[in-house]
């Protein structure tokens, strides 16, 4: 019987090869079953063999979203951070989940840290002086916002 993983893997590559249910159920009759679950692990190995063999790459895509390990802000700073979600919420520009504050992340790099491209950076790196900037120009585009729509 398969591990939980090996069928995870069987699935996630006939998702991403596009397999028909009939392609799919051909490659399992090569080993003389009909689901993937009545497969021997080693059946199940080298179905996934097949799997790398038709050209499917197990490695994640680089369009896929990962999870971003945020930090929590010094005590000092966590006043500041919390008026730029509370501004990003007024002006709908607050993300979601692990990645809610991306778009003053985005704005702290335009503003502060152009030259550094490769780097990940953070609203949290920035000093309490380039917080009230942030939260300065969040301001500035929440008053737009309200002028035109009125």
């Amino acid at each position: 019987m398969p591990t939980r993983s090996q069928l995870a893997v069987i699935h996630i590559a006939k998702k991403a090869l596009a397999l028909t249910e009939e392609h799919y159920r051909a490659a399992l009759g090569r080993f003389g079953v009909e689901s993937s679950k009545d497969l021997t692990g080693q059946q199940a190995e080298e179905l996934i063999g097949l799997f790398r063999h038709w050209g499917w790459d197990p490695r994640p895509s680089d369009n896929k979203p990962t999870r971003i390990k945020r930090f929590r802000p010094a005590s000092d700073k966590a006043k500041y951070i919390n008026k730029i979600i509370k501004m990003l919420s007024i002006i709908g520009k607050l993300g979601r989940e692990h990645n809610f504050l991306a778009y003053a992340d985005g704005m702290a790099r335009q503003m502060f840290f152009r030259d550094q491209k490769n780097v990940t950076l953070f609203v949290e790196h920035c000093t309490i002086p380039q917080l009230i900037k942030i939260i300065q120009a969040l301001e500035m585009q929440a008053a737009r916002l309200k002028d035109e729509a009125r």
